[in-house]
């Protein structure tokens, strides 16, 4: 239904491309995300550089844990 005096839709004559576009706007792509997608060429260097920065992050830990545990 329509009145005689409004310009605009009515509520039965709602697009759904409108509703759409609605919910896009409120549901974009987070930043980390694009910066993540700009890296992946290089994926395997960083799966390689993190891999190698936990070996050798544990080895002082577990050095120190083996040392004070032989003179026990």
């Amino acid at each position: 239904m329509k009145s005689t005096t409004s310009d605009g839709p009515a509520i039965e004559e709602t697009n759904d491309a409108e509703a759409e576009t609605k919910t896009e706007k409120c549901c974009h792509k987070p930043f980390i995300f694009k910066i993540l997608q700009l890296n992946l060429p290089e994926i395997n260097w960083i799966i390689l550089g993190c891999l190698t920065s936990i070996i050798f992050g544990t080895i002082s830990p577990v050095n120190s844990f083996m040392k004070t545990n032989s003179f026990q």
